[in-house]
């Protein structure tokens, strides 16, 4: 698709542009998130991984986590490489 006026520039733009709304605020029957089936504000036993309600553009609502999953910028990994000795004769 073409963009247009709701289109964002960057992933940082539309990430920064996630604001929560109060989960009184969504319809009952849509008090899911729609992406991992989680009620808003319920997280499981021992985890700070509550979905909080985050209302689009578009006026869908998805929970945060599962935006910021889905669309993050991938995390940079590094890797720590070590100097490998090899002895003639041996096998590896």
């Amino acid at each position: 698709p073409q963009p247009d006026t709701n289109t964002f520039e960057t992933q940082e733009e539309f990430l920064a542009s996630l604001e929560p709304v109060p989960i009184e605020t969504v319809d009952a029957d849509h008090r899911r998130c729609p992406h991992c089936w989680k009620y808003y504000g319920e997280s499981d036993p021992d985890l700070d991984n509550a979905e909080v309600p985050v209302r689009l553009r578009c006026n869908h609502v998805l929970g945060d986590k599962c935006l910021q999953d889905l669309f993050g910028l991938p995390q940079p990994v590094r890797v720590n490489f070590k100097e490998l000795s090899y002895e003639p004769g041996s096998k590896g």
